[in-house]
């Protein structure tokens, strides 16, 4: 590429990784974001769980995504000179005997083996928690702060001189002398990394994005322990001390606030679940740029050169991102093949 600076827009979770692995292959760039409250970090819990779903399959590439996802956040931890990530353990109960039976079938599959470590009651060891429903315990787990994460990144950028805090306008991007234009700068290349905004932007828009709203309670409750649990919805244990609590998928966003309806059923489900009273302390939304096959973009426009997109992490960016960060430049610099399943020209 030419010796100009590469440009990023969007400073979520996916614009962050991509800056961090640029700067690693030492490659001269900007980001540009004007702090959009909306995206998806906002109400992300930041787990990472190796197993998932009612039939307790494991995650899409959790080996390959967890070899890269530890060293990226505990460099990126050593750079910021702050701590956002934690090795934890999922407690999740058996809702019912068939549950338990697809269980015990997993334990008995050696693809599965070391993933979980128990089964039984809770009652003396968390003594929180009403019923007194089997849990499993879930190994290989992660918890990343990511909100303080992209904070603490958006700081050092703006230290480094390195954000333009501005909205991107699509219109003033032009390509020129083999170089993208945008007000008065070249650069070498250009990164989409907008999140749900993508389904705004005229080059990939095209793309089958299916932005979902997620909202989340952040509760002070009588828990001490730092875990992570599920019953019919999570807790799971903040930095800051606060629990997080949330989900859905709402697929008609007509307001992408916070809603009273949200806050009034999570607030029912943690009243049957918990012992003890707590404290809403927080209320949160944001949107996810999910996908139809739900695996991620990458990769060069079809049409404009130097033209890309990183996007689509969906509900499971923090364990996505790290790897997928390092895939695209791995094949934009060292020419390596794009994974079939996440290039954009599934879709050409």
């Amino acid at each position: 590429m030419h010796n100009h600076p590469v440009l990023i827009v969007g400073q979520g979770l996916a614009g962050t990784l991509l800056s961090y692995r640029l700067a690693q292959r030492k490659k001269e760039h900007k980001i540009i974001d004007q702090g959009v409250s909306r995206n998806a970090t906002q109400a992300a819990a930041g787990l990472v769980n190796p197993i998932t779903g009612r039939y307790f399959t494991k995650s899409w590439m959790f080996e390959d995504l967890l070899s890269s996802l530890d060293p990226c956040y505990e460099n990126l931890e050593k750079l910021l000179k702050t701590k956002f990530k934690k090795n934890i353990v999922i407690w999740r109960a058996l809702n019912s005997i068939a549950q338990e039976n697809q269980w015990a079938l997993r334990m008995s599959d050696p693809l599965y083996e070391g993933y979980f470590s128990h089964v039984g009651s809770i009652n003396k060891q968390l003594p929180y928690f009403k019923g007194d429903l089997p849990y499993v315990q879930i190994n290989h787990a992660r918890k990343v702060d990511i909100r303080n994460l992209m904070l603490t990144y958006r700081a050092y950028l703006k230290n480094k001189d390195q954000l333009i805090e501005k909205s991107f306008n699509y219109k003033q991007l032009h390509w020129e002398k083999n170089t993208w234009q945008y007000q008065n700068q070249r650069y070498s290349a250009v990164f989409f990394a907008e999140g749900y905004q993508a389904i705004h932007n005229p080059y990939f828009n095209y793309l089958p994005f299916k932005p979902a709203k997620g909202e989340a309670l952040f509760t002070k409750t009588q828990v001490k322990e730092d875990i992570a649990i599920k019953n019919h919805l999570f807790l799971a244990k903040e930095t800051n001390g606060t629990f997080w609590s949330g989900g859905g998928y709402e697929w008609n966003i007509d307001d992408p606030k916070p809603t009273p309806k949200f806050k009034k059923d999570y607030m029912g489900k943690l009243k049957a679940w918990l012992k003890e009273d707590f404290e809403v302390m927080d209320h949160k939304a944001g949107i996810r740029p999910c996908v139809k096959d739900r695996k991620p973009f990458l990769g060069e426009h079809p049409n404009k050169k130097k033209l890309y997109i990183f996007n689509g992490l969906g509900t499971k960016g923090t364990s996505l991102g790290p790897y997928f960060s390092n895939h695209l430049l791995d094949h934009i610099y060292d020419n390596k093949p794009l994974r079939p399943e996440v290039d954009i020209l599934r879709f050409s």
